[in-house]
């Protein structure tokens, strides 16, 4: 999640799941239906998750999986 809009990816918040230690986020993202997982001790104390929020995202490589859309490989390995 990330603290300002500045060189994010805004998403839509369709579904949260707290798991405990991490958290859930199903959202879409230009259109696209993706699962953002975020460590809770990364979300700031006191926030709230709500169906329809906007949520800047932002990621690194070492964190994202990239497929190919017709074969489906893994465009990492």
């Amino acid at each position: 999640i990330a603290k300002s809009r500045e060189s994010a990816v805004v998403s839509t918040l369709d579904v949260y799941e707290d798991m405990g230690s991490e958290m859930y986020l199903h959202v879409k993202v230009m259109g696209k239906e993706s699962i953002v997982i975020v460590p809770t001790v990364d979300i700031a104390e006191g926030t709230e998750f709500h169906q329809g929020q906007e949520i800047p995202i932002t990621f690194t490589g070492d964190v994202a999986l990239v497929f190919d859309p017709e074969t489906e490989m893994n465009l990492e390995f």
